[in-house]
């Protein structure tokens, strides 16, 4: 199907939109994850860094890091156990939540009330 000249025109600059908007979204994330991946506690230098570490990731995920002069370092939080509380919770709703709307559901479908029909 051919287009008219406005409209490819309208859908092109709705694209270009749509891409600076991920760009601006995803951009600070990748900064995160770049400077989640640098040695130490820097946060300055290029978005990619020049030698990946992951001591930063084995911290949060709750493992010692032994550095090169032997010194060791323990994971500062639980944050496997704060993961895992919330998986419990988030399941505990979730099961919660279909079992009242099953019966919510029944009661809708079965019984009469005023307003249910269309007029």
């Amino acid at each position: 199907m051919v287009q008219p000249k406005s409209q490819k025109l309208r859908l092109f600059t709705t694209h270009l939109l749509l891409l600076i908007f991920i760009a601006a979204i995803m951009f600070p994330l990748l900064m995160v994850i770049a400077i989640s991946l640098r040695e130490g506690n820097f946060a300055t230098g290029s978005l990619i860094p020049d030698t990946i570490s992951w001591e930063h990731w084995r911290l949060a995920l709750g493992f010692s890091v032994e550095h090169a002069d032997g010194r060791v370092t323990p994971p500062p939080f639980p944050v496997l156990l704060w993961l895992w509380n919330s998986i419990k919770v988030a399941g505990i709703t979730a099961i919660g939540i279909v079992a009242l709307s099953t019966t919510c559901a029944y009661a809708f479908a079965r019984m009469r009330f005023p307003g249910k029909r269309p007029c």
